[in-house]
């Protein structure tokens, strides 16, 4: 550390804001989509200040399938984590 520096936190994510991308054209793979929103989730846990997930889908989410979604948020991330569905036309490709 150098002299006059601002002491540096233990953790390299505090403060940090973190923005994910997601394209997800059908849910033939939801159990895939879980595992990652899960892993994200994470990111929170370890002191992100905000985790920002958007999944561009070509599809509608059914309210169960986000209710769902929704359930399996940690409590610790509730303030901190977000997951937004974002519906393209089917004719999109990426």
């Amino acid at each position: 550390e150098h002299r006059g520096a601002a002491p540096s936190s233990s953790n390299p994510l505090e403060g940090i804001r973190i923005l994910v991308a997601i394209a997800a054209y059908d849910f033939s793979q939801i159990p895939h989509l879980e595992e990652v929103l899960d892993a994200y989730q994470d990111l929170c846990v370890t002191g992100a200040s905000k985790v920002d997930v958007v999944i561009h889908a070509t599809v509608a989410y059914p309210v169960t399938l986000i209710d769902l979604l929704n359930s399996r948020l940690l409590p610790v991330c509730r303030d901190v984590f977000s997951l937004t569905v974002v519906l393209k036309s089917p004719s999109l490709r990426l």
